[in-house]
């Protein structure tokens, strides 16, 4: 992470770090871009060369709030008629085109949108995505999470053979898995999930339609594959997506599936994060986990807490990509990450503080007070007006820094835009400090240790 240096964290000679055992956050891009960061200020606080940003953070794009595009049908105008006081000399033809060319620029003008599509955006020119960071493209995160943040009333995904009815900011739009591949290809996405349906847990009849959908479409992909390839001259690895819920059986299925298609290069489990019940979660996980094999990436597209992370990125999920919008959803919420991530030495007999700024306690309030279950601390409490202390002692990130929390809880106070910025940039960088961590412990042996360490702490 900016400002950590490399000599501060587990020695080269004991750890050997393999791909498989970096954890990697799937951060969700809102409408085809970082949240909250300009290009200036993602070059700032998360630079590419950072080690954190390159083996730990992956943009999401999905398709459904990023690619959503007017149709316009230009209005026919009737020519206006204009009257003759001289039948003998009628209007010169230069005159004619002006008025025409008048009527036309008006018409277009004056276009109203007939529909909405989706369209492939470049996602370095376009989506404004510098190419040096690692980007995934999807149809969505979740289907059933976006029926139930659309307006009241708003309809979950609905879905056939041939077409997925997706909710966008636009409202339901269609579809089919051929544009899906256009809008991917155009996008020039480096890897990207393939299409799917998926189907709420009640009810078992659609449940099983949505796997034979998805596995069908899957079909699809990669049958037209290699004609693709030759038109656009891009190939972007495919992620087969898992569906079926908590359903074992139409998750294996679906796995069998997916390893039979030699163009598939990874999965991703689609709605993992529905399954209320913890150890139904994580013992579906290890299930499908044997079922995969080991040389395919595997993923979860959503996890909404600090502990569905650590479920599914320790060995026993075996997940390497994690999807997840929790540094943009605390920011919302006025909250901000204070983990302790490094007492897990300390708890081993080691004293590995180097003058870096590492914290041996966990961080407090002035007040005494420690944080909430879910990791955090509320900047809007009244407790914090006073309070000189960074979120975290020896943070090096631009928030912690520069600031105090005092300082953000006025702005939280006053309802400044930059109260949201800070805490966003903030957690991201806990997170991704979070999943360096737990990879350098894994890399020594030690990764139970530290995901006790952590449980603890959301326990407490």
């Amino acid at each position: 992470v900016q400002g950590q240096p490399e000599s501060s964290r587990v020695p080269a000679s004991a750890m050997t770090t393999t791909e498989e055992m970096k954890v990697k956050l799937i951060l969700h891009c809102e409408n085809g871009s970082p949240p909250y960061l300009t290009p200036a200020l993602l070059a700032t606080c998360f630079p590419s060369t950072s080690r954190a940003v390159n083996d730990h953070l992956v943009f999401g794009i999905a398709v459904r709030d990023s690619c959503v595009t007017p149709v316009y049908k230009p209005k026919e105008k009737k020519p206006r008629k204009t009257k003759q006081k001289n039948k003998s000399n009628p209007p010169s033809r230069q005159g004619s085109t002006v008025s025409d060319g008048v009527s036309s620029v008006a018409s277009m003008s004056g276009a109203k949108p007939t529909g909405y599509t989706f369209t492939g955006r470049p996602l370095h020119d376009d989506l404004i995505i510098p190419r040096e960071y690692n980007v995934l493209a999807c149809p969505s995160f979740d289907l059933i999470d976006d029926g139930k943040s659309g307006n009241n009333g708003t309809k979950a995904a609905t879905a056939t053979h041939k077409e997925l009815s997706l909710v966008t900011p636009r409202g339901h739009q269609k579809l089919t898995p051929s544009l899906y591949r256009e809008v991917v290809e155009k996008m020039e996405a480096p890897t990207s999930i393939g299409l799917y349906d998926e189907a709420s847990e009640e009810n078992a009849k659609r449940n099983a339609k949505s796997v034979e959908r998805t596995k069908l479409w899957l079909e699809e992909w990669t049958n037209s594959s290699a004609e693709m390839e030759k038109v656009t001259g891009h190939k972007s690895k495919l992620w087969a997506p898992i569906v079926g819920g908590a359903d074992l059986t139409l998750r294996l299925d679906c796995i069998e599936n997916a390893t039979r298609q030699s163009s598939v290069c990874g999965v991703a489990l689609i709605g993992i994060h529905h399954i209320a019940d913890r150890q139904a979660r994580i013992a579906l996980l290890q299930s499908c986990s044997k079922a995969i094999p080991k040389s395919m990436p595997r993923a979860v597209l959503v996890a909404n807490s600090i502990g569905e992370i650590m479920d599914a990125a320790q060995n026993n999920g075996g997940v390497q990509y994690i999807g997840s919008s929790l540094p943009a959803l605390l920011a919302r919420s006025r909250r901000a990450l204070i983990l302790d991530l490094f007492g897990w030495r300390n708890e081993e007999g080691k004293d590995q503080q180097d003058g870096d700024g590492r914290p041996k306690k966990r961080p407090r309030t002035e007040g005494g007070a420690r944080s909430t279950k879910d990791g955090c601390i509320c900047l809007e409490d009244k407790a914090f007006a006073r309070d000189t202390a960074p979120f975290v002692e020896g943070c090096p990130c631009l928030a912690c820094t520069e600031h105090k929390r005092a300082y953000l809880h006025h702005l939280i106070n006053a309802k400044e835009l930059l109260s949201e910025i800070l805490l966003f940039v903030h957690n991201l960088h806990h997170l991704l400090s979070l999943l360096q961590e737990m990879t350098d412990a894994t890399a020594i042996g030690k990764q139970m240790e530290f995901v006790q360490h952590i449980e603890r702490q959301l326990q407490s």
